[in-house]
């Protein structure tokens, strides 16, 4: 890991429905994304793109499943701006959408890059995947 960028903060980040020509496939792609499961993603509401001076600088797809449970499938930011708190925005921002659309439980895959992250942020393994449970308030 890199010493931290004072400069940059992560409130400079803003996250966004990406348009078409951003659409941040290579992006889904190194966050572990299948490249079937890419192409479907164009269509999904659930695609967003972090970006700060107008580049595309990280990316998740988060998706419904069964009930109150929504899948982040995947989670990517490039090299430059890693381990400067985009990850964890990126993440908080997908579980806000998921909850605003009734959410209640996130899960993803286990054994990511992303595992330490997601611990430090309350999800805990169980049966292979990461699972975060929301309490409505």
């Amino acid at each position: 890991m890199h010493a931290p960028d004072l400069a940059f903060l992560t409130r400079k980040v803003r996250i966004y429905f990406p348009f078409a020509t951003e659409f941040p496939a290579e992006m889904l792609a190194l966050g572990g994304l299948p490249e079937a499961r890419i192409n479907e993603a164009r269509s999904l509401p659930l695609v967003r793109v972090a970006k700060t001076g107008g580049e595309v600088i990280g990316a998740y797809l988060i998706a419904p499943e069964a009930g109150p449970r929504y899948r982040l499938e995947a989670l990517a930011v490039v090299p430059a701006y890693r381990g400067r708190g985009v990850g964890s925005w990126l993440i908080g921002h997908a579980i806000g959408v998921a909850e605003a659309k009734g959410g209640r439980i996130i899960v993803c895959t286990a054994g990511t890059p992303a595992d330490s992250l997601l611990d430090r942020l309350g999800f805990t393994c169980t049966s292979g995947e990461r699972v975060l449970e929301l309490t409505p308030e």
